[in-house]
């Protein structure tokens, strides 16, 4: 799963594309994917940090 399209894009400059759709590129079987693979993205960030008032101090 990549952060934005353009990442996306280029993580599957590095293989061979069996398919591209809006919303995923589908990779062709090789070596390191043998199976194949599907490479996805979301719009923005996908995890960030707590506030810090809402860590506990311990």
């Amino acid at each position: 799963m990549a952060e934005k399209p353009s990442q996306a894009r280029a993580y599957a400059d590095a293989f061979k594309i069996k398919r591209k759709e809006k919303i995923f590129i589908e990779l062709e079987p090789c070596s390191t994917f043998p199976e194949g693979a599907v490479i996805t993205w979301a719009v923005g960030h996908l995890v960030e940090l707590k506030e810090p008032k809402e860590y506990q101090k311990e």
